[in-house]
């Protein structure tokens, strides 16, 4: 049975190690333990001493404190705790490979509150490099060490290299577990077909009948389908006739319309017109849009920026409790970074957008991200295919064109965040607009 290790302030009798007020038991895995992080930082700096590294730490982080005289060599708590450890038992230290090892405790604020944690800390040196190892047992205690770490690297010009942000870490910890539903081979193709400039020039204009009415008509189909008296194959392949029925309720006032494949009686041939099959139309109403989003995000030329990591259709827990209440779909998830600085950005993908919409979505933001606590976002973006009745009122520099911008508020300052929203009407205005939006992140926020 595979053992893990849980840390508990105050006297543990099952503890295996002992610093300061803080102990350490082994666990069996199914038992509700807190979790181990490690971290590793590489940072090219001139230090020769285990000891000059502490320093240079209590100097970057004010609020920490170490828990013994000086670092002492690994080998000593391997030889003294971990000498003849289980392969099926989590290890403490023999995972560090530093030369050195350090314990510190640090305090910061979360969810309003001050809060401490201990966190262990190994040291490697050599000509070029300092190597910096650090363990923690909480995901926002490594986060708050890795920010200063990072501030400090940045304000000082120091090169470094990292395994990935911190931040993109915690938001996969947040991740609730969902069944993936994989799109069908028809799905792809349609996607695939979408992101020819030239298809998606037709396929939008399409795209607003389709919302509009359901279908196409007879005369809209020629007119956007064909060329040269013969229809454009990469479009309508998609589509299929029907008969356009409808029935009326006069007691209610209401008309149902449905469409048919089959010939119905007593109809005219002039009765028919175009749509999706219904297998594609559940596909384009409710995923074509993010995942055209991510492939625009994931092809375009970014220049000096970079995308990192992107994730779709993912739901969180920001609480990260078991209260479904609490749980928060997003859309599409970016890390882009420019010059050792990346931001966290949450996309909305909505085929009409409207000032309801918008409304509602940050409402979602605001109670199921930020006033968690846990808010890991640099900004969040409304991106849609139609405009609504939302007032676009900021011009994007050089155009006509305009979009929305606006802080959604929390109950903390500190926890506010930006919203921005426009519309899109080609795949080149698409590139254009969301690369000029990350620009006035990286420059504002």
């Amino acid at each position: 049975m595979y053992r893990k290790i849980r840390v508990k302030q105050g006297d543990c009798s099952e503890a295996f190690f002992e610093i300061g007020d803080y102990a350490f038991e082994k666990v069996d895995e199914q038992c509700k333990s807190t979790e181990v992080y490690k971290y590793q930082f590489q940072i090219e700096m001139s230090i020769k001493s285990e000891i000059d590294v502490r320093l240079w730490i209590e100097d970057i982080i004010s609020q920490v404190k170490f828990l013994t005289i000086a670092p002492e060599e690994l080998r000593k708590y391997i030889q003294l705790f971990e000498e003849n450890t289980n392969p099926n038992e989590e290890c403490l230290f023999h995972d560090f490979r530093t030369r050195f090892i350090d314990f510190a405790v640090i305090k910061y604020e979360v969810n309003k509150e001050m809060k401490e944690d201990i966190f262990l800390c190994g040291y490697s040196m050599d000509e070029k490099y300092v190597y910096i190892v650090v363990k923690a047992f909480s995901l926002i205690t490594l986060s708050e060490v890795y920010t200063c770490i990072i501030e400090n690297c940045l304000a000082q010009d120091l090169k470094f290299i990292l395994d990935e942000d911190i931040r993109w870490i915690r938001l996969n910890s947040y991740k609730v577990k969902d069944d993936i539903q994989m799109p069908s081979a028809q799905d792809k193709e349609f996607l695939k077909k979408t992101l020819v400039s030239t298809n998606f020039d037709i396929f939008y204009k399409i795209f607003r009948q389709i919302d509009a009415e359901g279908f196409l008509s007879k005369k809209l189909y020629h007119e956007y389908l064909y060329r040269d008296e013969k229809p454009l194959k990469q479009v309508s392949k998609f589509f299929s006739p029907y008969w356009k029925l409808s029935s009326s309720m006069p007691e209610k006032t209401k008309n149902i319309l449905y469409l048919h494949d089959e010939v119905p009686e007593d109809e005219h041939i002039d009765s028919y017109v175009y749509a999706f099959k219904p297998g594609l139309m559940k596909y384009y109403l409710q995923n074509w849009f993010e995942d055209f989003t991510l492939r625009v995000v994931q092809d375009m030329d970014w220049g000096s920026y970079n995308v990192m990591h992107s994730m779709k259709g993912c739901r969180f827990n920001f609480f990260n409790n078991d209260d479904e209440n609490n749980v928060r779909e997003i859309d599409l998830i970016i890390e882009i970074q420019k010059n050792n600085c990346s931001k966290i950005i949450a996309i909305e993908c909505k085929k009409t957008l409207s000032r309801k919409e918008i409304q509602m979505t940050n409402k979602k933001s605001k109670e199921k991200v930020l006033e968690s606590g846990n808010n890991i976002f640099d900004a969040f973006i409304h991106i849609g295919c139609f405009k609504g009745d939302v007032e676009f009122d900021i011009p994007f520099n050089g155009t006509r064109e305009k979009y929305k911008q606006g802080i959604i508020n929390a109950e903390s300052d500190s926890y506010d965040a930006p919203f921005y929203a426009f519309t899109i009407k080609s795949i080149g205005d698409y590139q254009k607009k969301i690369l000029y939006i990350i620009e006035e992140i990286f420059k504002n926020w």
